[in-house]
């Protein structure tokens, strides 16, 4: 009955996992969508005080902290989008996915007032997007090796 018991406790985990992960990804991608379509006054410093001292570190100016707001938001969801599995095979479909959606909300804020369209925020979104996905991927390979 033990051995039962455990084996239906390994089987539904990754499933239950799976079933967070997506929750968690869709709530993540309504997070960026707010956030890229709200309007923010255009006084507003770019970013956050946290992305600003990490753009003033990382690249020698704080005026470059929206690129890494873009960059950490995409980052994390294309590392939730592999969590979730979304679109794993063939391996760059969730982040050319997750890169299209970026470069479509970017072309959004051209009509929206106090936000502009920009193709490299595109770019970092796409970026962001590959590399997370990239490093949870590996790191996921690392961590639950496959049986061969």
């Amino acid at each position: 009955m033990r051995d039962e018991a455990r084996v239906c406790v390994t089987t539904a985990s990754p499933m239950r996992g799976r079933a967070l992960g997506r929750a968690a990804f869709i709530l993540l991608l309504a997070f960026v969508t707010v956030l890229s379509v709200a309007s923010f006054p255009s006084n507003a410093p770019p970013g956050n005080a946290v992305t600003r001292m990490i753009a003033a570190f990382l690249l020698g100016d704080a005026a470059h902290a929206d690129k890494v707001g873009h960059f950490l938001a995409y980052f994390v969801l294309g590392g939730a989008a592999y969590i979730a599995g979304v679109a794993r095979r063939p391996v760059w479909l969730a982040p050319a996915l997750l890169a299209l959606y970026g470069a479509g909300l970017e072309g959004v804020q051209y009509f929206l007032a106090n936000r502009t369209a920009d193709i490299v925020d595109a770019a970092v979104n796409g970026f962001g997007a590959a590399l997370g996905f990239a490093l949870v991927a590996g790191l996921s390979g690392l961590v639950f090796p496959q049986n061969k």
